[in-house]
């Protein structure tokens, strides 16, 4: 058992390791492209937003001092009710060449009122490439431009970039200021080995006839994270998934603030990876979050039984994520000693959160809720109201 024990968190370990390597790797191929000129390509910059007002203004502003001013904006108001509406009319007053303010249509059934939002700015955009972010977001000078300039091999058909997130104190702050660093070097790494298996959504660009290749994001099928079925669906057609990590392409947004925000957002994250379309996804996300789960049940009956060999797995594991983490990590924060130095027993704490999750991914398990609406994790989405 030893033996078997040991070579499979042996391997484990290996694959995080090459992960990591994939990153860096990437990251040093990036970072020489990101100084490139911008490509003739015509950027647009799509944004849905629900109930965004305290946070809006600061992505209204670094959005007005981009370096590259010949791109148009579409704001997609989902109903919004405490005043985002007005400011986006007053920044439409103030850009009346450059932005339009969408209001959300009636949902259909068949997809989540983000994949719809998205589709009807797409639509109503005018460039050959769409940049989408979030409204509690901010992104800095170059983020135009430089991830327009991603777009110059024409075989690339989106492009994500890195997100950092403000700690602002307390351990649900501090974790996510770990964990999407560490999702971020993941999903970089995959690419960094030639399996792309996801994006982040509030710092993410496509190609509008990539897009339309499949169908738009109503194409994807119902999914909760359309970033990542995105991603999916392009590799399968054979266009390039590319990654910026250059700090002009980094947006930055605020970590969720409750135990309970953060487990509907992590529990919607999960529902879509474990239920994604792309078998590659679905399959890399299962078996990862069942050997989290297999990590957490190998603590207890290693101590409990004295089968110290269990105790590798779990070992092997928390070092591989400890190690993934510290190179998306390193790329983001100050004061970095510090955050090293917590990797340990944050990739712990990771590792026992995915174990929790992946246990609730049953089918009849609970619903996350999105922007007030509960969302099915499989396809089942409340009528609109």
């Amino acid at each position: 058992m030893l033996s078997g024990i040991l070579a499979a968190a042996t391997a484990l370990l290996v694959s995080h390791w090459a992960i990591a390597w994939g990153a860096l790797r990437l990251g040093r191929r990036a970072g020489k492209a990101d100084a490139g000129p911008a490509p003739s390509v015509r950027p647009s910059v799509v944004v849905v937003v629900k109930d965004e007002a305290p946070r809006l203004p600061q992505l209204l502003r670094s959005l007005a001092v981009q370096t590259r001013d010949d791109f148009d904006l579409v704001f997609v108001d989902d109903r919004s009710t405490d005043g985002t509406g007005d400011l986006l009319a007053a920044f439409a007053a103030a850009h009346p060449q450059r932005v339009q303010v969408l209001a959300g249509r009636a949902l259909r059934t068949s997809l989540t009122p983000k994949q719809q939002r998205l589709d009807e700015g797409a639509a109503a955009a005018r460039g050959d490439v769409i940049l989408f972010t979030d409204g509690d977001c901010v992104v800095p000078p170059g983020w135009v431009e430089q991830t327009a300039a991603r777009f110059a091999d024409e075989q690339v058909g989106v492009v994500f970039g890195q997100l950092a997130v403000q700690s602002e104190g307390g351990f649900v702050q501090d974790q996510q200021a770990f964990d999407l660093p560490l999702f971020q070097a993941f999903a970089a790494g995959s690419v960094g080995l030639g399996w792309a298996t996801g994006g982040c959504g509030n710092n993410q660009a496509v190609r509008r006839r990539a897009l339309a290749e499949v169908g738009g994001f109503a194409g994807l099928g119902y999914t909760l994270t359309e970033d990542t079925a995105l991603v999916g669906a392009l590799r399968a057609r054979g266009w390039t998934i590319d990654v910026t990590v250059s700090e002009q392409t980094r947006t930055t947004t605020h970590p969720r603030t409750s135990w309970r925000a953060l487990y509907h957002q992590r529990l919607r994250w999960m529902g879509g990876l474990w239920c994604a379309a792309d078998g590659l996804t679905r399959w890399t996300v299962r078996a990862y979050a069942l050997g989290c789960a297999a990590a957490v049940l190998a603590v207890p009956l290693g101590l409990g039984l004295g089968r110290w060999a269990l105790l590798l797995w779990p070992a092997a594991l928390t070092l591989g994520v400890a190690t993934v983490a510290a190179v998306g990590v390193t790329r983001q924060r100050r004061g970095r000693a510090r955050w090293l130095l917590q990797c340990l027993p944050r990739a712990a704490a990771f590792i026992t959160g995915q174990a929790l999750l992946a246990a609730l991914m049953v089918p009849g398990g609970p619903a996350p809720v999105w922007k007030g609406r509960r969302l099915g994790l499989r396809g089942a989405v409340p009528s609109d109201r």
